[in-house]
Protein backbone atom coordinates (compact mmCIF):
# COMPACT_ATOMS: atom_id res chain seq x y z
CA UNK A 1 0.00 0.00 0.00
CA UNK A 2 2.75 2.60 1.08
CA UNK A 3 4.41 1.48 -2.70
CA UNK A 4 1.66 2.11 -4.24
CA UNK A 5 1.46 5.47 -2.64
CA UNK A 6 4.51 6.69 -3.34
CA UNK A 7 4.56 5.74 -7.05
CA UNK A 8 1.20 7.09 -7.71
CA UNK A 9 2.69 10.75 -5.98
CA UNK A 10 5.47 10.16 -8.27
CA UNK A 11 3.45 10.25 -10.67
CA UNK A 12 1.88 13.08 -10.35
CA UNK A 13 4.60 15.30 -9.80
CA UNK A 14 6.51 13.61 -12.29
CA UNK A 15 3.52 14.69 -15.12
CA UNK A 16 3.87 18.34 -13.41
CA UNK A 17 7.40 19.16 -13.68
CA UNK A 18 7.35 17.55 -17.50
CA UNK A 19 4.17 19.91 -17.99
CA UNK A 20 6.12 22.97 -16.57
CA UNK A 21 9.41 22.17 -18.56
CA UNK A 22 7.30 22.23 -21.89
CA UNK A 23 5.64 25.14 -20.95
CA UNK A 24 8.43 27.32 -20.33
CA UNK A 25 10.00 26.29 -24.01
CA UNK A 26 13.53 26.57 -23.04
CA UNK A 27 16.27 23.71 -23.20
CA UNK A 28 19.88 23.27 -22.53
CA UNK A 29 22.13 23.10 -19.77
CA UNK A 30 21.61 26.57 -18.47
CA UNK A 31 17.91 25.91 -17.50
CA UNK A 32 18.62 22.12 -16.46
CA UNK A 33 21.93 23.48 -13.95
CA UNK A 34 19.22 26.09 -12.52
CA UNK A 35 16.48 23.26 -11.82
CA UNK A 36 19.01 21.05 -9.86
CA UNK A 37 20.73 24.33 -7.98
CA UNK A 38 16.78 24.95 -6.39
CA UNK A 39 16.34 21.11 -5.96
CA UNK A 40 19.85 20.70 -4.39
CA UNK A 41 19.25 24.03 -2.00
CA UNK A 42 15.87 22.79 -1.48
CA UNK A 43 16.65 19.46 -0.44
CA UNK A 44 20.04 20.24 1.09
CA UNK A 45 18.67 19.50 4.83
CA UNK A 46 17.26 16.18 3.99
CA UNK A 47 20.09 15.15 2.38
CA UNK A 48 22.64 16.36 4.64
CA UNK A 49 21.20 14.76 7.46
CA UNK A 50 20.63 11.64 5.72
CA UNK A 51 24.22 11.13 4.77
CA UNK A 52 25.12 11.84 8.59
CA UNK A 53 22.53 9.72 10.11
CA UNK A 54 22.55 6.80 8.26
CA UNK A 55 26.24 6.35 6.30
CA UNK A 56 26.97 4.22 3.73
CA UNK A 57 28.12 0.35 5.08
CA UNK A 58 29.47 0.20 1.86
CA UNK A 59 33.25 1.36 0.83
CA UNK A 60 34.09 4.77 0.24
CA UNK A 61 35.11 4.53 -3.18
CA UNK A 62 32.49 2.06 -4.06
CA UNK A 63 29.78 4.69 -2.89
CA UNK A 64 30.81 7.67 -4.87
CA UNK A 65 31.02 5.22 -8.39
CA UNK A 66 27.78 4.57 -7.74
CA UNK A 67 26.52 7.90 -6.87
CA UNK A 68 29.07 9.56 -9.94
CA UNK A 69 27.04 6.66 -12.62
CA UNK A 70 23.89 7.66 -11.07
CA UNK A 71 24.50 11.34 -11.77
CA UNK A 72 25.94 10.56 -15.57
CA UNK A 73 23.07 8.67 -16.07
CA UNK A 74 20.18 11.13 -14.75
CA UNK A 75 22.13 14.32 -16.90
CA UNK A 76 21.93 11.86 -19.71
CA UNK A 77 18.35 11.09 -19.53
CA UNK A 78 17.33 15.08 -18.48
CA UNK A 79 19.20 16.39 -21.42
CA UNK A 80 17.49 13.94 -24.08
CA UNK A 81 14.12 14.77 -22.59
CA UNK A 82 14.59 18.63 -22.90
CA UNK A 83 15.75 17.96 -26.43
CA UNK A 84 12.82 16.31 -27.00
CA UNK A 85 10.50 18.53 -25.39
CA UNK A 86 11.39 21.07 -27.30
CA UNK A 87 11.33 19.51 -30.43
CA UNK A 88 7.54 17.81 -30.41
CA UNK A 89 4.34 18.22 -28.43
CA UNK A 90 5.10 16.98 -24.86
CA UNK A 91 1.79 13.92 -24.91
CA UNK A 92 4.29 12.80 -28.35
CA UNK A 93 7.79 12.91 -27.30
CA UNK A 94 7.32 11.76 -23.47
CA UNK A 95 5.40 8.47 -24.27
CA UNK A 96 7.51 7.18 -27.12
CA UNK A 97 11.19 8.58 -25.63
CA UNK A 98 10.14 5.72 -22.77
CA UNK A 99 9.08 3.67 -25.05
CA UNK A 100 11.63 3.65 -28.05
CA UNK A 101 15.11 4.83 -28.68
CA UNK A 102 18.35 6.10 -26.80
CA UNK A 103 16.33 7.80 -23.97
CA UNK A 104 14.46 4.04 -23.05
CA UNK A 105 18.20 2.77 -22.80
CA UNK A 106 18.68 5.51 -20.50
CA UNK A 107 15.68 4.81 -18.59
CA UNK A 108 16.52 1.57 -17.86
CA UNK A 109 20.22 1.54 -17.26
CA UNK A 110 19.30 4.28 -14.15
CA UNK A 111 16.33 2.38 -13.14
CA UNK A 112 18.62 -0.64 -12.76
CA UNK A 113 21.24 1.03 -11.34
CA UNK A 114 19.77 3.65 -8.55
CA UNK A 115 17.18 0.29 -7.75
CA UNK A 116 20.64 -1.84 -6.86
CA UNK A 117 21.94 1.56 -5.40
CA UNK A 118 19.11 1.45 -2.30
CA UNK A 119 18.67 -2.18 -2.46
CA UNK A 120 21.81 -4.34 -2.42
CA UNK A 121 24.20 -1.90 -1.58
CA UNK A 122 21.71 -0.37 0.90
CA UNK A 123 22.28 3.37 0.15
CA UNK A 124 19.65 6.00 2.23
CA UNK A 125 17.55 7.21 -0.73
CA UNK A 126 17.39 10.55 0.07
CA UNK A 127 21.36 10.97 1.58
CA UNK A 128 21.81 9.00 -1.73
CA UNK A 129 20.07 11.47 -4.55
CA UNK A 130 20.87 14.34 -2.82
CA UNK A 131 24.41 13.25 -3.74
CA UNK A 132 23.85 12.79 -7.10
CA UNK A 133 22.32 16.10 -7.70
CA UNK A 134 25.14 17.66 -6.23
CA UNK A 135 27.29 15.85 -8.77
CA UNK A 136 25.45 16.54 -11.43
CA UNK A 137 25.11 20.76 -10.06
CA UNK A 138 29.09 20.79 -10.51
CA UNK A 139 28.98 19.20 -14.16
CA UNK A 140 26.67 20.86 -15.23
CA UNK A 141 27.08 24.46 -13.54
CA UNK A 142 30.90 24.69 -14.64
CA UNK A 143 29.46 24.57 -18.46
CA UNK A 144 26.86 26.64 -17.86
CA UNK A 145 28.94 29.36 -16.83
CA UNK A 146 31.16 29.29 -19.40
CA UNK A 147 28.34 32.00 -20.22
CA UNK A 148 26.81 33.51 -17.30
CA UNK A 149 24.94 36.16 -19.15
CA UNK A 150 23.42 33.37 -20.69
CA UNK A 151 22.97 31.61 -17.52
CA UNK A 152 21.40 34.68 -15.51
CA UNK A 153 19.00 35.24 -18.16
CA UNK A 154 18.11 31.64 -18.20
CA UNK A 155 16.94 31.70 -14.52
CA UNK A 156 15.47 35.12 -14.71
CA UNK A 157 13.47 34.24 -17.70
CA UNK A 158 12.24 30.77 -16.28
CA UNK A 159 12.06 30.98 -12.21
CA UNK A 160 8.96 29.13 -11.81
CA UNK A 161 9.43 25.83 -14.17
CA UNK A 162 13.01 26.06 -12.86
CA UNK A 163 11.30 25.93 -9.18
CA UNK A 164 9.04 23.35 -10.23
CA UNK A 165 10.87 21.16 -12.10
CA UNK A 166 14.01 21.29 -9.25
CA UNK A 167 11.95 20.57 -6.47
CA UNK A 168 9.37 18.05 -7.74
CA UNK A 169 11.99 15.97 -10.07
CA UNK A 170 13.48 15.36 -7.15
CA UNK A 171 10.79 14.46 -4.66
CA UNK A 172 9.04 12.30 -7.57
CA UNK A 173 12.23 10.22 -7.53
CA UNK A 174 13.37 9.90 -4.41
CA UNK A 175 9.40 8.75 -4.02
CA UNK A 176 10.62 5.94 -6.40
CA UNK A 177 13.96 4.76 -4.27
CA UNK A 178 11.65 4.45 -1.27
CA UNK A 179 9.50 2.44 -3.43
CA UNK A 180 11.97 0.14 -4.89
CA UNK A 181 13.07 -0.88 -1.26
CA UNK A 182 9.33 -1.96 -0.58
CA UNK A 183 8.60 -3.85 -3.82
CA UNK A 184 10.19 -5.64 -6.65
CA UNK A 185 11.56 -3.33 -9.53
CA UNK A 186 9.72 -5.18 -12.05
CA UNK A 187 6.68 -3.92 -10.36
CA UNK A 188 7.37 -0.34 -9.27
CA UNK A 189 9.44 0.56 -12.92
CA UNK A 190 6.66 -0.25 -15.35
CA UNK A 191 3.81 1.29 -12.47
CA UNK A 192 5.75 4.33 -12.74
CA UNK A 193 4.69 4.90 -16.46
CA UNK A 194 1.28 5.85 -15.08
CA UNK A 195 3.08 9.37 -15.73
CA UNK A 196 2.56 8.51 -19.17
CA UNK A 197 -0.93 8.15 -18.86
CA UNK A 198 -1.25 11.79 -16.73
CA UNK A 199 1.65 13.73 -19.28
CA UNK A 200 -0.53 12.87 -22.19
CA UNK A 201 -3.66 14.10 -21.00
CA UNK A 202 -2.16 16.64 -19.53
CA UNK A 203 -0.99 18.13 -22.95
CA UNK A 204 -4.49 17.81 -24.66
CA UNK A 205 -6.56 19.83 -21.78
CA UNK A 206 -3.40 21.88 -20.55
CA UNK A 207 -1.47 22.50 -23.57
CA UNK A 208 -4.30 22.10 -26.28
CA UNK A 209 -1.94 19.11 -28.09
CA UNK A 210 -4.06 17.81 -31.21
CA UNK A 211 -5.50 14.14 -31.63
CA UNK A 212 -7.40 13.32 -28.16
CA UNK A 213 -8.61 10.42 -28.90
CA UNK A 214 -5.21 8.90 -29.88
CA UNK A 215 -3.80 9.75 -26.33
CA UNK A 216 -6.57 8.73 -24.32
CA UNK A 217 -6.42 5.04 -26.52
CA UNK A 218 -2.97 5.10 -25.79
CA UNK A 219 -3.39 6.71 -21.90
CA UNK A 220 -5.90 2.81 -21.72
CA UNK A 221 -3.45 0.40 -23.05
CA UNK A 222 -0.74 1.52 -20.49
CA UNK A 223 -3.01 1.37 -17.40
CA UNK A 224 -3.81 -2.09 -19.05
CA UNK A 225 -0.29 -2.85 -19.05
CA UNK A 226 0.06 -1.80 -15.41
CA UNK A 227 -2.95 -3.73 -14.27
CA UNK A 228 -2.23 -7.25 -15.79
CA UNK A 229 1.82 -6.78 -14.45
CA UNK A 230 -0.13 -5.84 -10.75
CA UNK A 231 -2.67 -8.96 -10.96
CA UNK A 232 0.39 -10.93 -12.39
Amino acid sequence: MIAALLIGGAALAHATWNIAMKRAGTSGTPFIAATLLVGVIALAPFGVVSLATEPPAQDGWYVVALVAGSATLQLAYFLLLQRGHRLADVGVVYPVARGVGPLLSVIAAYTLWDAAAVTLAGLAPVGYYWASMVVQLLVLGAIALRTPATAAATARAHPIAAVLVGVLSSLAYIAVLFAYQLAPVAIVAPAREVSVVLIALAGWMLIREPHPMRRILGSIVVIGGVALLALG
